[in-house]
């Protein structure tokens, strides 16, 4: 996999009775993610599903200069003390390392 466009893509399912919570969790993860050589690229939030039924209902893109510094930010203390307030913020989430093919 070439190292010069690498993404982290994270899906999720917000939890709607503690969307304050994702907004928390969102403040507090992305100055981490920054820290660790992300670059915002875009959020979405999903308008309408045309197939599937329950999927993700948020996404998220931020570009790393490598799978190695997304791995890097996930292994630190802080984006580890974070997964309690991820899980209850939300009732699925999926983060994906990418790559264009």
């Amino acid at each position: 996999m070439s190292e010069a466009s690498v993404y982290l893509v994270v899906t999720s399912i917000p939890n709607p009775a503690k969307l304050e919570l994702l907004e928390k969790y969102a403040s507090l993860v992305m100055p981490l993610l920054i820290k660790g050589g992300g670059e915002p690229v875009a959020r979405y939030g999903v308008i309408e599903e045309l197939g599937g039924a329950g999927g993700p209902k948020s996404m998220g893109v931020i570009k790393f200069p490598s799978a190695q510094a997304i791995k890097d930010v996930f292994a630190t203390d802080e984006f580890i003390a974070l997964a309690e307030l991820r899980d209850e913020a939300t009732l699925g989430v999926n983060q994906m390392i990418c790559a264009a093919v």
